[in-house]
Order: structure tokens, then sequence, then C-alpha cells
């Protein structure tokens, strides 16, 4: 902003009044002529993408020296819900451009232009970027459930205090019994001491460890009972289910199951002394959890019970080897 510095005595009354007129016009439509001069622009870091898979786009916005302040995707509802917008970034100043970042995902197959998006300046006017081209392509899908692994990973749910607690009833009875034996043996040894002779030793009570097999197939039993599935918890029934076994697989072959793809849980199985041939059902029972995430035809009449016999199949078999 340019400040002139007129002395008064060079002013006259007529001179005078023009120079507030022009002072409070800059000063109100000072933002405006500069939202007019701001521009946008908006570009995808690629112009093809599968359904499901994520993408980014970058917005740039020129000419402005205020930060701008949000961009509408209204404009784009039909096409991107707001849950489809998985990250954005804050604006940040990259020589006489603001920049702000965006992680999103669509999930219907998509070739048209999109019309261009507003960008908020913090002064209420907006700005529009220009039409952007996208094509969002079908995922190739064949007959073998196999191919569905590099899709995307299994994201785990967010922990509930619910999730752990039979496990925790559980450990709180095994404790129960546990600490009940120790101080029964305790007060044992001590009425017994008298009678002992000096070199005698007094057992000590081992503490007892629960087998991740016993774990495993106690967490299967339950959700048996349960049968989320009838009640319309399918998906999160799959969750679960894949949970229980990569956790299974996690402590009996001490590999970081959990927040590994299936092919990645393969490649470190076969470093183990995991069985080769319970390697088709494992996979099996994995791709399942994984295809149901986005699967459509997912009834309650469908034979989901089968998944949790193989599963307690799978887990006897490679416990005792």
């Amino acid at each position: 902003m340019y400040i002139c510095t007129i002395k008064p005595q060079y002013l006259t009354p007529a001179l005078h009044h023009k120079y507030a007129i022009l002072i409070l016009f800059a000063l109100l439509f000072g933002d405006t002529l500069q939202a007019q001069n701001a521009t946008a622009a908006g570009v995808f870091d690629r112009p093809t993408v599968e359904a499901g898979d994520t993408f980014g786009l970058r917005i740039l916005v020129s000419n402005t020296a205020a930060k701008p302040d949000r961009v509408d995707f209204s404009a784009w509802r039909d096409f991107l819900p707001e849950d489809n917008i998985l990250r954005r970034t804050t604006w940040q100043r990259s020589g006489d451009k603001w920049i702000s970042n965006y992680t999103l995902i669509v999930f219907d197959s998509v070739n048209q232009e999109l019309p261009p998006l507003a960008v908020r300046l913090l002064s209420g006017d907006a700005i529009l970027t220009n039409p952007m081209s996208l094509i969002v392509t079908p995922t190739r899908v064949s007959g073998e459930l196999s191919e569905l692994a590099p899709i995307r990973d299994i994201h785990q749910e967010p922990w509930l205090w619910t999730d752990f607690a039979l496990i925790g009833l559980l450990l709180l009875a095994l404790g129960s019994i546990i600490f009940y034996l120790l101080r029964r043996r305790k007060k044992a040894a001590h009425a017994h001491t008298y009678r002992q002779r000096p070199t005698e030793e007094i057992p000590v009570e081992q503490v007892v460890v629960t087998p991740a097999h016993t774990k495993a197939l106690l967490e299967l039993a339950r959700l048996n009972r349960e049968k989320p599935w009838q009640k319309g918890a399918v998906k999160e029934y799959y969750a679960e289910l894949s949970l229980i076994v990569r956790s299974y697989l996690e402590e009996r072959y001490q590999i970081s199951a959990p927040e590994s793809t299936t092919r990645e849980i393969e490649a470190m199985l076969r470093q183990t002394g995991f069985p080769r041939e319970r390697m088709s059902d494992l996979r099996k029972i994995l791709d399942q959890s994984d295809m149901a995430k986005y699967a459509q035809d997912l009834g309650a009449d469908k034979p989901h019970e089968q998944y949790i016999l193989r599963s307690e199949e799978l887990i006897k078999q490679t416990a005792a080897q």
C-alpha cells in the first residue's frame, strides 16, 4: 500500500473534500479490488485413477497478500461427498502463491469435466478455479480373490472399551485363580516350614500364560455366539474376524500382521514354520475380510459363519506346529 502525504497548507477546501472522498473509496473498495485481481487454479496429481484409490488435488491462489480462507467443494457434492476428502493441508506461502493440498478418494467410475471450485477469501469474496478433467476407471477384478489384495489394506477401526470386555473378564478370573492358589500355597508353605529340613527347597508357583491359540479360539467362539452379521453388522464382523486371525499370527509367529497386507503376511510367514499347505486357507479368510469392506451384496443369509469355522480349523492345525 502506498501512502501519499500532502501538506495541509496546499489544500483548498474543494481539494480537501476530493482527497477525503478518494481515501474513503480506497478504504472501502481496496479489498474488493484485490479480490478481483486474485486468481485461483486447481490441478490433480494424475488425470486417471482407479475407483477406491486415493489421488491428490492442489489449489493455488495468486495475487493476494492475505491468506485465503477455505475451498468450497459444494460444486462437487454429487461427485465427491465431504467424507471422501481424506486429508487437507493449511495454506502455505510459496513465492507469490498460496498453496493447499488435498487427498481425495472416489468409488464410482466417471469421465467428465468437473466445474470450477470456489475459493473463499477472508474478505468474504470468492474466486473460481479452472474446470478440471478427471477419469475414474472401475477396479479390475477377476474371479480370483487373491487379486483383491493390492487394492487396499484393511484399516483397523479405533478400539473401544467394549472390545476388551470379554478378555478383561477372562484375565480377571484367571488372575483371581492364580492369586488364590499362590496365597493358599504360601499359607501351606508357612505351616510346613517347621517340619521341613533346612536344605529342603519350597516349590515356587509359576504364572500361567494363556497361549496365543487359546485366546484366538475364545475370541472366535464369542464372535460365533454374537453372530453380528444377523444384526446387519456384516462389515464389522469381517473386520473383527480378520483382526483375531492377524493377532494370532503376530503372537504365534512373531510377525507384524495387523499392519500388513495379505501378500506381505504371506511373505513373512514363508520365513517361519507356518505350513505351506495352509497358506491357501489363510488367504481365503483374509481376502474375504478385505473384500467385505467394499462389497455390496452382504446379506445375513450369506454363509458368513463358515469363515469362523475355517479360522478355528486353521488355528488348531497351526497351534502345535
